[in-house]
């Protein structure tokens, strides 16, 4: 006879539920992208733009799960070993990992896909107005790497999960998690507090966090202000430029 879903201690979100969420996400594969677009990034004789070797495939700059878009400002060609390497991480996250720097070139690509990504709207001063948002995020946050971040909402306690496993910012997510209270359940995953992990998110929010909510058994109701995402900055950026 089964013994039914794990339990968190105050008996309210189910472990094993959210980490059957998490796997799922960690294996999800990001959108083929086909039609003119594909043939837009893979022209004929195109190079990896990673390590300028012949490119196989196209592939998102930021990743969908970190908040990329699936448009062509945020597609680059790449190669096997490369696609291999980097997995589902930031280009930036991968290059630190990799000690080395990524060029000025590269760079500049890749703030103009993370102009298209989400973003969540509730920094430091969290009385900004959607705009000042945008004004505050078509300026800066640039030079960190995207961090994926799952969560799940209870009524006393949250569960977090880093949404790329076994890389740095996940390691670093768990020390912190760790000094805000929390603690470390099975396979990267975090119980913390409810009265600690919001301050906990924002400020990893504030250093390019992206955090996505799933539902899970016994969750709680509503979501916090800042859990909201909203599209690119484009728009901004390009106003500011002209």
């Amino acid at each position: 006879m089964s013994e039914g879903p794990s339990y968190s201690a105050d008996k309210r979100l189910p472990v094993d539920a959210f980490c059957s969420v998490v796997s799922k996400i960690r294996q999800a594969k990001p959108t083929q992208i086909r039609g003119a677009m594909l043939k837009a990034v893979m022209r004929p004789g195109a190079k990896c733009w990673l390590c300028g070797q012949p490119a196989v495939m196209a592939e998102p700059v930021i990743p969908e799960r970190a908040g990329g878009a699936v448009v062509i400002q945020n597609m680059v060609p790449v190669c096997a070993a490369c696609r291999r390497e980097r997995g589902a991480r930031d280009a930036l996250e991968w290059a630190e990992e990799k000690r080395r720097r990524l060029s000025v070139a590269q760079l500049q690509y890749r703030d103009e896909a993370l102009a298209f990504a989400s973003q969540h709207p509730v920094l430091k001063k969290y009385t900004r107005s959607m705009e000042v948002c945008r004004e505050h995020l078509s300026q800066t946050r640039w030079t960190h790497a995207r961090v994926p971040v799952v969560f799940a909402l209870g009524s006393a306690d949250v569960f977090v999960a880093c949404a790329v496993p076994a890389s740095a910012y996940s390691v670093a997510l768990l020390l912190s998690a760790r000094q805000a209270g929390g603690e470390v359940l099975t396979d990267g995953v975090m119980r913390l507090p409810v009265d600690t992990w919001e301050s906990w998110a924002r400020e990893w929010i504030e250093h390019h966090a992206v955090f996505n909510r799933v539902r899970v058994p016994g969750d709680a109701p509503g979501d916090p202000e800042w859990s909201k995402v909203y599209g690119g900055i484009a728009a901004t950026r390009a106003a500011k430029a002209a």
